[in-house]
């Protein structure tokens, strides 16, 4: 657990409570079995002990359960009717949201509606699937499986190559051996949420360390050029709250400012849809909209009041960049050794 804790942190993740299944207690497992035995859920089958979802046609596609076996050993349902109550009685929670692969649909589908049957239907309703699908590729060519770590090292010494390729920009990052980390955990994380999530997808380290296309490092490219255009402009927040927006009548500004304001609405519509691509697809449009814009509404050199009115359009840019990184669990750039 230790060293999950140390890779989630680099992925931003940090969870209060670290639990599994071979920590749940007999006792809540002995009165899980016996509820189901006591309400009539369960029954027995040539000695092991089942519940027979085809009895009924509005379940029949559940099939059967095992929730006993013959020698009287519990197995992975049963532990997880006993969790799925004792968390109720710790946290009373509102939602519970099992994020577990789309091999699990029907374990889940089962255990949901056995909460159901046993006269728990408060619970039942509150407990949700998140499911996902599979990664492809993620093995040597000798057959290792490759861990998540070392996926990790491999994104970032790729993302160090890059920068390094530009030596000017490269000796203007403060910790460039820090950034093409944080650069390639981007692209190792926007590649899995790129598309819906129950898609499973084949693993390319050469696709997803792209400066060019939708890829981690040209979001972190993106928010880096926004972060370098303010510094060049050298203007004062005072300066962007006073900006006259009346001024951004080209077709380019209006298109952009009709993109960010949609945001609210796309992170609504992400919380109902539970899929990252959601958040995902709306930065890369906006990303695509500021770069044709760049050419069109430039700052520097423009007449102060322009000017003004140009960076609070691109400030305003920036941060909704920022925050739609940051809810994907990024960790945004301010300096690339490839960006200007």
């Amino acid at each position: 657990i230790e060293k999950y804790k140390k890779t989630y942190a680099r992925l931003n993740i940090r969870y209060d409570v670290y639990s599994g299944e071979s920590q749940v207690e007999r006792e809540r497992i002995e009165h899980a079995a016996r509820r189901l035995e006591e309400t009539g859920v369960s029954e027995e089958s040539q000695g092991a002990v089942i519940i027979d979802f085809t009895k009924n046609p509005k379940t029949k596609k559940l099939a059967k359960a095992i929730v006993k076996k013959k020698d009287g050993s519990s197995l992975y349902l049963t532990r997880d009717i006993g969790e799925a109550l004792k968390r109720y009685e710790l946290y009373h929670f509102d939602k519970s949201i099992y994020v577990v692969a789309s091999q699990q649909d029907l374990h889940l589908a089962q255990l949901f509606k056995i909460l159901e049957l046993m006269g728990h239907q408060d619970i039942a309703e509150k407990c949700q699937h998140i499911n996902f699908g599979m990664v492809h590729g993620m093995r040597t060519r000798t057959g290792d499986v490759k861990f998540l770590d070392d996926i990790l090292r491999d994104a970032g010494e790729k993302m160090h190559e890059v920068m390094q390729k530009n030596e000017t920009k490269y000796i203007q990052v403060e910790n460039p051996k820090q950034t093409s980390d944080i650069l390639g955990i981007t692209a190792v994380m926007v590649q899995d949420m790129t598309g819906k999530r129950v898609n499973g997808y084949d693993f390319s380290l050469e696709r997803m360390t792209a400066l060019e296309g939708d890829t981690g490092p040209y979001l972190q490219y993106a928010h880096a050029r926004l972060c370098s255009i303010t510094r060049k402009a050298s203007l004062t927040t005072q300066d962007l709250e006073t900006a006259d927006l009346s001024l951004l009548s080209e077709p380019h500004a209006v298109n952009l400012t009709r993109t960010l304001a949609s945001w609210p609405d796309v992170v609504q519509n992400t919380l109902r849809t539970q899929e990252p691509t959601t958040v995902l697809g709306y930065l890369f449009k906006m990303t695509h909209t500021l770069s044709s814009s760049y050419d069109v509404l430039k700052v520097v050199g423009s007449e102060p009041e322009l000017k003004k009115a140009r960076m609070a359009l691109y400030e305003a840019a920036r941060q909704v960049l920022n925050n739609g990184m940051r809810l994907l669990g990024l960790s945004p750039v301010e300096r690339l050794a490839d960006n200007p």
